[in-house]
């Protein structure tokens, strides 16, 4: 018998994982590996142009930026090639052209990055300025790496935390929700995940997707099940598929029928699960102490998907003024006691109105397209 069905070996995010059977597992966090000085030397000898900008996720998060960013730089004419620290090598699947990505461990990109020779490339463009090497810590990559180095020019860091801007001549940033004019041409908003298909509204089950934690901390999950046991007395065509959370202990098992939960996936196969969806449900409440930083200083990457995948979202009011969104391209209510309304009138919406939307939506994707695609040419010197 294969000896394979006995031992195999999982590259996951942060460790090397050894399974025996269905009872032994043992792992090893790659940051305690051996460096793969083969490897790292293969990085810095090959060849590249005069134009050559490298793009590094020091994270295994934020992997949703990098097909955008990718794909902005290549519009501007350089040459791309992109250092990760994760197997999220899924979320360049639909890229055309693929993008020259080198798969290296925690360790290895933190070798790299304090690498004189990375002198070879034109710009070095980190993807999260703040980066987490232990799950609890947050730290600034230049504290970690104090002797972190550049390409022929300075370092373009994209700082996901707005109230952490500090460089503004090196920095970018996803959104600016606070609408400040001073922060207006920091800009460069990606939300490029290569070809897509723009769906018609499914004419029998309306699916309402979330992705990301099911958690009050990042939406406001008491509202969507109190809501729910509601408009399921109403109607029945409708399904709420959750990506990114592993079951439905929270989910009273009355309404449980309504919800699909189909765990965490790769990027590859959410792509195909947000393409079969109707609307993105934000469950964003300005009411709620964690959702302020959406007001403030960051943004979601439901947002990022909207525009990339052309989805209208069920919103409040407070958050689709900051975004862009409007009852041209989205499904508002003011106040939370609408949103049941709201959902029934995405549940009953025709196929016209949704293709309006679905248009309107494009032309906001394509408005922030421009202006990011325009601050960056300026940010890189164009």
């Amino acid at each position: 018998m294969s000896h394979e069905k006995f031992f195999r070996i999982d590259n996951e995010a942060r460790h090397l994982v050894l399974r025996a059977g269905k009872r032994f597992r043992f792992s090893i966090n790659k940051r305690f590996l051996p460096l793969r000085r083969d490897y790292i030397n293969r990085f810095f000898e090959h060849y590249t142009t005069d134009c050559t900008v490298l793009l590094v996720e020091a994270n295994i998060y934020h992997y949703e930026t990098l097909p955008g960013y990718y794909y902005y730089l290549k519009k501007l004419g350089y040459d791309v090639e992109i250092a990760i620290v994760s197997t999220n090598i899924e979320c360049f699947s639909r890229c055309s052209p693929k993008p020259i990505v080198w798969k290296f461990t925690e360790k290895e990109v933190f070798d790299i990055l304090t690498d004189s020779r990375l002198k070879k490339f034109s710009r070095i463009i980190i993807n999260s300025k703040i980066i987490y090497p232990t799950t609890n810590v947050e730290v600034d990559i230049n504290k970690y790496l104090p002797n972190l180095q550049s390409g022929k020019s300075k370092n373009l860091y994209v700082q996901h935390h707005i109230d952490k801007l500090s460089e503004k001549e090196n920095e970018i940033i996803l959104a600016n929700p606070s609408a400040n004019p001073n922060l207006e041409k920091y800009v460069v908003n990606p939300h490029y995940f290569g070809e897509i298909k723009i769906t018609q509204k499914n004419s029998n089950i309306t699916n309402f997707i979330i992705v990301g934690d099911f958690n009050i901390k990042r939406r406001n999950v008491d509202l969507l099940i109190e809501s729910i046991k509601e408009l399921s007395k109403i109607v029945r065509n409708f399904k709420i598929t959750v990506v990114g959370y592993k079951n439905n202990k929270n989910i009273p098992g009355i309404i449980s029928d309504y919800f699909d939960i189909v765990g965490r996936l790769d990027y590859s196969a959410m792509y195909e699960e947000v393409e079969k969806a109707d609307f993105f449900l934000s469950l964003l409440d300005p009411n709620v102490v964690q959702h302020e930083r959406y007001m403030k200083y960051g943004t979601s990457g439901t947002f990022q998907l909207v525009y990339g995948f052309v989805k209208p979202c069920v919103i409040h009011k407070t958050f689709a003024d900051i975004y862009g969104f409007s009852e041209k391209n989205s499904v508002i209510y003011n106040k939370n006691e609408k949103f049941i309304e709201c959902m029934l009138q995405a549940i009953q919406m025709n196929n016209k109105k949704y293709s309006d939307m679905q248009r309107n939506l494009k032309i906001l994707a394509k408005k922030i397209e421009k202006r990011s695609l325009e601050n960056l040419a300026c940010i890189m010197g164009q």
